[in-house]
């Protein structure tokens, strides 16, 4: 009788497994997939013309870079690109007012003209950066110009150079 009844629990045992819910099977073996890729893309920044020559500004005058402008093109694979740019000097014989046309003496102020992307009008900043176009894909162009304000002097200073750095995030 008990040989019988072990032989009814394993039977009802196998019966239970058999209809219980998949959750309580257990499952052996199995396989994975593997899934690679290698993302490629590079944010490359050109501009034209790189160099601009003002020449002689006279005191209390200002200056524009007129019929030049500076394009700036997108030759990398990032659309969207965020295009920013920030000047410094040297030497730094004149200070840079970065809110207004300058006043107080030995001072200049580079007045950024927007592009046709952008349409940023703003004073250069030599602490922060502008962005120029938040949304340059990839081939794209934007242009730009600069007026160069002077204030009165209080000597005839040596040349001084700018640079506008230009970045480029995608």
């Amino acid at each position: 009788m008990r040989h019988k009844l072990v032989i009814g629990l394993v039977i009802l045992t196998l019966i239970f497994y058999a209809f219980a819910p998949m959750q309580r099977r257990i499952v052996s073996g199995g396989n994975t997939i593997t899934i690679s890729f290698d993302p490629d893309g590079n944010v490359s920044l050109d501009v034209s013309p790189a160099i601009y020559n003002f020449s002689t500004v006279y005191a209390s005058s200002s200056e524009t870079t007129g019929a030049t402008t500076f394009t700036i093109w997108n030759n990398g694979t990032i659309d969207n690109m965020v295009t920013s740019a920030q000047v410094t000097t040297s030497p730094a014989d004149l200070a840079i007012n970065e809110t207004a046309i300058p006043t107080d003496d030995n001072k200049f102020a580079l007045y950024l003209i927007g592009g046709t992307a952008s349409g940023v009008n703003a004073y250069m900043k030599s602490s922060t950066t502008i962005q120029l176009d938040s949304e340059l894909d990839t081939g794209g162009t934007d242009t730009f110009g600069f007026n160069l304000y002077i204030s009165n002097l209080s000597s005839n200073f040596s040349w001084q150079n700018m640079v506008i750095t230009l970045t480029a995030t995608g």
